[in-house]
């Protein structure tokens, strides 16, 4: 017997050829927790730990104060000034009776202090004792301060009896090494004495 032929479907001739268009499909809550997941993984993971910012870190964000217009000038440096050289001068010593210099003379340079009333009264003795036999009596001292170029008007005599007038004395040398730093000083010291008359023995042998 020979196969039977399947039987073919009527063709309705008035369904349309063109396919109707799809609508989306309404998302399943599967789908819906798929991308929540997926939003939540892209999202930066957060430390659990939670550093305490530092003393630096804050100090950093605080705001800087403007710098102002005008800034005061730095102060210079404040220097030691140099210690006042000590007082120096040019001193001759020397005998007087009348008007005649004995041969008795010391020169010399000293500092402001050096000289003193006993230096003085041991060098008259020493010189009294030098002249002998001839019979001195001591008067007085008498100092004379000048500097080189000095006219005698501008000198300054003084009597010396004690060391406050040899202090007063080498305060106005030190008034002249202000106004002159490049003058000579001097303080010359004159002892002056007198002779006593020699004895004659008038007696008859």
């Amino acid at each position: 017997m020979a196969p039977s032929k399947a039987k073919k479907k009527p063709t309705n001739p008035q369904k349309s050829t063109s396919k109707a268009p799809r609508q989306p499909a309404s998302p399943t809550p599967s789908s819906m927790s798929r991308k929540r997941s997926s939003t939540v993984n892209q999202l930066p993971r957060l430390s659990k730990r939670t550093r305490a910012p530092t003393a630096k870190a804050l100090e950093s964000q605080q705001p800087q104060p403007p710098a102002p217009l005008c800034q005061p000038p730095t102060p210079p440096a404040q220097f030691e000034p140099e210690p006042t050289p000590l007082l120096k001068f040019q001193s001759i010593w020397r005998v007087v009776l009348g008007k005649e210099t004995l041969p008795v003379t010391e020169a010399g340079v000293y500092e402001e202090g050096a000289i003193t009333i006993r230096q003085l009264e041991a060098w008259r003795d020493e010189k009294l004792l030098f002249l002998k036999p001839r019979r001195l009596t001591a008067v007085r001292w008498c100092t004379n301060a000048s500097y080189s170029g000095c006219k005698s008007t501008e000198e300054c005599p003084y009597i010396i009896a004690s060391d406050l007038d040899l202090y007063k004395a080498t305060q106005v040398l030190s008034l002249w090494r202000e106004q002159y730093p490049k003058k000579t000083l001097r303080l010359d010291l004159s002892f002056y004495v007198e002779e006593e008359a020699p004895v004659i023995d008038l007696t008859i042998p």
